[in-house]
């Protein structure tokens, strides 16, 4: 049976047939534990906890959406932690899979999520505007998890860095969600701050803050797979 290297294994009469694990250079045992005849690592994930998991990593995560020097959202004149950048906090939605791809060591999974209303800094035709949005009750993302996956020596699937969001698109923002301020140019040229532009610019945000958020996913074992 065949551990990923994170890990060495001794056997003990303490759990049955079975291993007790410890991850390199720490003393505390049983983080890993396989029991007898059992398919898969005690601590595993199912695919739907594994989801479960990704899914509430974003709920009320915080993040500052950096300042990105000319292009838009400018985000350099709103304060975020101390630093240039805006405020934001995302919110869970749901987390499914969509494929698992052994072979080639990666699996997806398709999330939706929302925002807390926020403020972003926009620079239209050289003018410097903020944005305001006050409602995102009906705004919505959508983003591709992708997480690279290694054979656990078992029935499973190790997930390793880094897990990556991509093909984030954001919806459901209307103009009467927001409010436009700044040099007189934001006023005449709304066109040019429609609903799509904000959200085409949220959306490179947002993808940038899931791919924090899931940090904490690295390192679960999904099993069985495929579900049982």
């Amino acid at each position: 049976m065949r551990l990923p290297a994170l890990f060495r294994c001794r056997l003990t009469p303490l759990v049955a047939a079975g291993l007790i694990c410890t991850a390199a250079g720490a003393d505390t045992p049983d983080l890993v534990a396989h029991h007898g005849f059992e398919v898969c690592w005690s601590a595993a994930l199912t695919v739907d906890g594994f989801a479960a998991t990704l899914n509430s990593a974003v709920e009320g995560y915080s993040t500052c959406i950096a300042p990105t020097g000319g292009s838009t959202p400018q985000c350099n004149d709103s304060i975020c932690n101390g630093a240039p950048g805006c405020p934001m906090t995302l919110r869970s939605g749901s987390v499914v899979p969509a494929y698992f791809d052994p072979q080639n060591g990666a699996a997806r999974f398709d999330a939706s999520g929302g925002i807390d209303p926020l403020v972003i800094d926009l620079v239209v035709m050289g003018a410097h505007c903020v944005v305001t949005i006050n409602d995102t009750s009906t705004v919505v993302s959508q983003s591709q998890i992708h997480v690279p996956i290694v054979s656990d020596g078992n029935f499973g699937w190790y997930t390793v860095s880094p897990l990556i969001a991509s093909n984030t698109t954001v919806s459901g923002l209307r103009s009467t969600d927001y409010a436009v301020s700044g040099d007189f140019v934001c006023y005449a040229g709304g066109s040019f701050i429609s609903p799509s532009t904000i959200q085409g610019q949220l959306a490179s945000a947002i993808e940038d803050a899931w791919s924090e958020a899931e940090r904490v996913a690295i390192g679960e074992t999904i099993c069985p797979y495929p579900p049982q």
